[in-house]
């Protein structure tokens, strides 16, 4: 009898009754020659060892298939299964599927390997999806853990998940990991796993593979991509320095795949056993500019001192000069730091990415810290404009360039930072008269969208400095608001909303400034409703303008900002069509898209 259907299925019932029964908290109810449809029994769960029913936490519904083969599958096992089957899974509650694999011995008998499945619902979606039209379609089972405990934590962790799946076959559709960042930003997220005690819980979670779970409007729903191994990271306030020098005030603390690390800086993690002790080192440098420097700087100072202090311990940092290369990692610590103060002279803060730089970049910073920090010239065949530009990667760079010598095919620059306190700017009335300028009035909203050397500092005092002898002083520098705004809108950087916002402020607290209060008014309320609501005063100060204003572009901007779209429509039809032209660039027109306002 050896060999036929009936057997090699009571030898795999046989198999796994004897796996199951290892653990006390699961047990087996399987009939040898079980008649059901699709199913062959159950695994009963209880919380603790005793076996009593009134322990019984649920059962799990399975399926055992016997398989003869001539060698074991390595790892992982693909078997065909009937659709007619996962069907009935699918509109019952999942499935434990089974599969036994026998091996004839040359000495007579059979070896067995057991292979399973956890198919809850959202497994089944997938294999009846690509099951379509098809009478079998094609699972994958893992071998079962040669430990009792990992089956029980894998088999317990399932049965949870088959309570929560319940709702995927009412959803239309499934999160997915990718909307993480921003659809299930600041949501609840759930997933279950089984921690045995004295054992860090950490590598316990973090070593399997395991459905994660967020809470929508819908319910608890999986994320489609299926099971995952999760990872944690935690921040934890932490010192790490070598003598007085403190490096780091952070560090980071990493589960992940059944390991715990610690992360200093972008570059360096340390591994920790399961005592939390230390053991290997790693150090990879990241490709952030700003980081490598303040990383490298560490790992070689560290490397020197043959030690670091985490808080109070002191931590031996003794590596082989082949792994730390310390000529090499010197020699590129001074590229960076000149770079540093190429960067601080422009006040420049953004950061760029080591790897993505092109040779003519290298060339190109090169050049400019020779022409900026050394003033040397900068000769080229091309005629520059006076205002021109440097980009490395995100970087724009704005300059002037002062001609200094012009020879046939050849033209010699001084390059200055655009906003250095020498650069001087004038600017010229209707009349024709010309006034001294702040740099900024040079300043456009695409300028403001992409400049990253802005000295903001040097903005209301450069034009404090105009007042004397500008009369058009605070009329550029209201247009200075706007076309910050404008360029707010466009990028969405925060830092342009505040800067308008102290240039508003500026502006409305100086006590010559000349311009309509309710002008005024209204672009201070502008640059508010593009960070939050109004409070109950400011809607109420805004209705002040509207009554007592004599300006018809005023209530309607007015209007626009209190969302009273019918009478910002009313208002906008009272007003003259030159100022109906001048609008269409106010960035306040922004609240008016849906207005369908006529031109």
């Amino acid at each position: 009898m050896a060999g036929n259907s009936k057997w090699i299925e009571g030898e795999a019932v046989d198999f796994i009754k004897t796996e199951i029964r290892k653990s006390k908290r699961m047990f087996p109810y399987i009939d040898d020659d079980d008649k059901t449809p699709s199913w062959d029994g159950n695994i009963f769960l209880y919380s603790d060892s005793s076996g009593e029913k009134s322990n019984l936490l649920g059962k799990i519904p399975i399926q055992v298939k016997g398989h003869k083969v001539t060698s074991f599958p390595h790892g992982k096992m693909k078997y065909r299964a009937e659709v007619a089957d996962l069907r009935n899974y699918y509109n019952d509650k999942g499935i434990l599927y089974f599969v036994v694999c026998l091996r004839e011995l040359e000495e007579g008998g059979f070896e067995r390997q057991g292979y399973y499945a956890c198919l809850p619902i959202v497994k089944l979606k997938e294999l009846l999806d690509k099951g379509k039209n098809q009478t079998t379609t094609t699972i994958e089972l893992f071998p079962m853990p040669d430990k009792t405990k990992e089956l029980e934590s894998s088999l317990f962790a399932f049965y949870d998940d088959l309570g929560k799946q319940v709702g995927v076959r009412y959803a239309k559709k499934l999160p997915s990991i990718h909307d993480l960042a921003d659809e299930y930003s600041g949501q609840q997220f759930e997933f279950t796993a089984m921690v045995e005690k004295k054992k860090n819980p950490w590598n316990q979670i973090t070593s399997s593979y395991r459905y994660l779970y967020v809470k929508t409007a819908n319910g608890l729903l999986p994320f489609k991509e299926g099971p995952c191994k999760l990872a944690f990271m935690t921040d934890r306030i932490a010192s790490i320095k070598i003598g007085e020098h403190v490096y780091y005030e952070t560090t980071k603390v990493k589960h992940q795949s059944g390991k715990t690390s610690i992360i200093i800086g972008d570059s360096m993690e340390i591994f920790l056993d399961e005592e939390g002790c230390i053991g290997k080192i790693q150090i990879n440098m990241t490709q952030s500019f700003r980081h490598r420097l303040v990383d490298l700087e560490f790992i070689l100072d560290a490397y020197r001192a043959k030690y670091f202090f985490f808080n109070e311990t002191k931590i031996d940092f003794v590596l082989p000069n082949d792994v730390i290369k310390e000529k090499e990692k010197n020699e590129h610590l001074e590229v960076l730091r000149k770079i540093k103060n190429l960067f601080d002279y422009l006040h420049i803060r953004q950061d760029f990415l080591l790897n993505k730089l092109k040779a003519k970049d290298w060339d190109l910073l090169e050049l400019l810290h020779s022409c900026l920090l050394y003033h040397k010239p900068y000769i080229t065949r091309k005629k520059m404009d006076i205002v021109c530009q440097a980009k490395i990667q995100d970087i724009c760079i704005l300059l002037l360039a002062t001609e200094i010598q012009k020879k046939i095919g050849k033209h010699s620059y001084i390059l200055n930072d655009f906003f250095e306190e020498t650069a001087v700017f004038a600017c010229e009335t209707n009349n024709g008269d010309s006034y001294p300028a702040s740099v900024f009035v040079a300043m456009t909203a695409e300028r403001y969208s992409t400049c990253s050397n802005i000295n903001w500092e040097r903005q209301i005092p450069s034009y404090k400095k105009m007042i004397r002898d500008n009369p058009e002083t605070f009329n550029l520098a209201n247009i200075d608001v706007l076309r910050i705004l404008k360029a707010y809108d466009k990028t969405k950087n925060k830092e342009l909303i505040s800067r308008a916002e102290d240039l508003q402020s500026w502006l409305m607290k100086e006590k010559n400034c000349n311009l309509p209060y309710d002008l005024m008014a209204i672009n201070k309320y502008q640059i508010i409703k593009r960070s939050r609501e109004f409070t109950e005063k400011e809607q109420l100060e805004i209705r002040d303008i509207i009554n007592q204003t004599e300006d018809e572009s005023f209530r309607f901007a007015c209007y626009l900002l209190l969302g009273e779209k019918i009478a910002a429509k009313y208002h906008y039809a009272k007003v003259d069509e030159q100022t109906k032209v001048d609008m269409k660039n106010w960035p306040i027109m922004r609240f008016a898209k849906d207005l369908n306002l006529e031109i």
